[in-house]
Order: C-alpha cells, then sequence, then structure tokens
C-alpha cells in the first residue's frame, strides 16, 4: 500500500515564483534602505512608505510557505506529511476527523489525530484518492455524509471574496480611464476608439454579473435540512425545498470557481471557499439523486 502523493508540478512552479518575488521585495527594499538609494533617486515621496509596507507583508507571508505539505508518503500502518518546516506522522488507527478548510484561501484538508492535526492542500496530484483512503480509516459513523448540517464560509475567505470584486471594478475603472485617454486623443482612428469602447463595455459587463454573483448570490452559510435547504446571504435567509432544485452544475470561466445551483427561485453560486465544500457537493447530489434529478459530476 506504499504510495506518494506529490505537489502538481504548475503548482510547484507557481509557488516557487511567488516566494521568488516575496524574496526580492524584501532584499530589494533592504537593500536600496542600506545604500540609501531612496534618497538618491528621484522617487516620489510615497516610494519609501510603499516599498516598507510591501516588505512587512512579504516578510509576513514567507514563513508560512515553509508549513504548506508538499509530500504526502502513505504506508501500511499510516501516513506522513512532509514540509520545509515541518513533517507528521499519522497512524491510520489515530485518526479522528478530516475535514476540507479554506481559510485565507488555502484549501487544504485538515486531518485531526490525537488531539493534533495534519494538513495536506489541494493540490496534490491524485488528491482524491489519498482523501478516499484517510476516509476509509474514520472511526465508525465519522465518514458518512451529514445530510443536515451547516457549511459555512470562513470570514477569511469571505473578505478574499470581497476583496476579488473590489480588484475587479478598480480593474474596470482604470480600463475606463484607458478608453477615456484613447477616444480623447487626436492620433488614435474611429476604429481604434470604437474597439476601446466596445472592449471597456465588455469589461463592465463582466465584473458587473461577476459581482452580482459574488456579492449577492453566493451564500455566507449553507444549512442542509431533510426537507429542503436554508441559505443566507448577507441578513437574508431563506429556505427552498428540494422539489425546487433543479440542478447542479460547474460555473463558467467568468465567474468565480464553485458550482451554480439552480432553482425554481433563484441561482446561488456555491463558492469553493465554503468549508468542506466536497461534501456539500456530495450531499446536494444525493438529495438530487433522491428526487430523480440529473447534475453532471463535479469537475
Amino acid at each position: 500500500m506504499k504510495r506518494t502523493y506529490r505537489l502538481k508540478p504548475m503548482v510547484v512552479a507557481r509557488l516557487l515564483v511567488e516566494v521568488t518575488v516575496l524574496s526580492m521585495v524584501v532584499l530589494g527594499t533592504l537593500l536600496m534602505c542600506a545604500f540609501g538609494l531612496f534618497e538618491h533617486l528621484a522617487l516620489p515621496w510615497f516610494a519609501k512608505p510603499a516599498a516598507i509596507a510591501a516588505t512587512v507583508v512579504a516578510a509576513f507571508l514567507l514563513p508560512f510557505y515553509g508549513f504548506i505539505t508538499a509530500r504526502v508518503s502513505v504506508k501500511e500502518s499510516g501516513f506522513k506529511t512532509w514540509a520545509l518546516f515541518e513533517r507528521k506522522w499519522v497512524e491510520w488507527q489515530s485518526i479522528r476527523d478530516l475535514k476540507l478548510r479554506s481559510g485565507w484561501g488555502w484549501r487544504r484538508y485538515v486531518v485531526t489525530f490525537n488531539g493534533d492535526v495534519a494538513t495536506f492542500p489541494i493540490w496534490l496530484d491524485q488528491v482524491g484518492d489519498l482523501v478516499a483512503t484517510v476516509r476509509s480509516y474514520l472511526p465508525a459513523g465519522s465518514s458518512k455524509r451529514d445530510t443536515e448540517r451547516a457549511y459555512d464560509e470562513p470570514l477569511s475567505a469571505c473578505i478574499i471574496r470581497y476583496a476579488g470584486v473590489v480588484l475587479c471594478a478598480l480593474f474596470a475603472f482604470l480600463f475606463w480611464m484607458f478608453a477615456i485617454s484613447i477616444t480623447s486623443s487626436s492620433s488614435s482612428g474611429a476604429e481604434d476608439r470604437a474597439i476601446v469602447v466596445v472592449a471597456a463595455v465588455l469589461v463592465t459587463v463582466w465584473v458587473s454579473w461577476r459581482a452580482v454573483f459574488s456579492v449577492l448570490l453566493a451564500p455566507r452559510c449553507v444549512r442542509l435540512k431533510k426537507e429542503g435547504l436554508t441559505f443566507r446571504v448577507f441578513t437574508r435567509e431563506e429556505t427552498l425545498r428540494w422539489d425546487e432544485v433543479q440542478k447542479l452544475r460547474p460555473t463558467s470561466l467568468l465567474l468565480p470557481e464553485g458550482f451554480i445551483l439552480q432553482t425554481t427561485r433563484t441561482r446561488l453560486l456555491l463558492s469553493n471557499r465554503l468549508d468542506d465544500y466536497d461534501l456539500l457537493l456530495e450531499a446536494i447530489q444525493e438529495k438530487l439523486r433522491e428526487h430523480a434529478v440529473k447534475f453532471p459530476g463535479p469537475r
């Protein structure tokens, strides 16, 4: 039963790029301060405070990369997680729980054992097989899908979701500034102006469409019950019967990653940042099967 699960190559490349960029921010600012380059170069007054602030953030984030599990080795008696700063051995009989968590946008599985926890990210190659193996060793009753429970979005994940909306709006605003500068320029032709304006309109439509789903149709809490489901968006709470649920489908590339729950009354964006998101999908799909509703499998 020996097997090793590693981070996907593209994930490794992305993490290396992020660590390199953050390290360059820290080292670059330290060198510029050490050699007095901020005073000698003709930089705006806010350049030094901004660089120092970016350095503080980068220095704060860098150590966390050392706790990302890069490899999981599975053996007959248990499994071992390998990270730069941390290694943990988990025996199969000591496992008590397995949860999918999404705090601060870091989606990882958390294994509880003997009063301690071990984590591994969803970015591992064939992580589904590893999750199925771990769940097969959970205590009796722990591995079943609970169709009557609440699935919440952590506050940190909610902040990241709203921050994404703000960044998209900022992008649309800057694009319109660019479009206005092009259309007001005497050197640009009529075709160039038309293309830029059309592009700006399309960007605005995309940002607005994304904001509607991210803000107004993405519940922070979904509670499944025997008779239906209850969801909460801001302070509004609404209950849907299972016979009102029509289908569950993956989101398009224009929307945040997740699933769209189509009902007779509305559409909901089930964000992949909800805790135990995988179990939520399985529980809804099970209910849909009971009501003979067809749906695509999860991506």
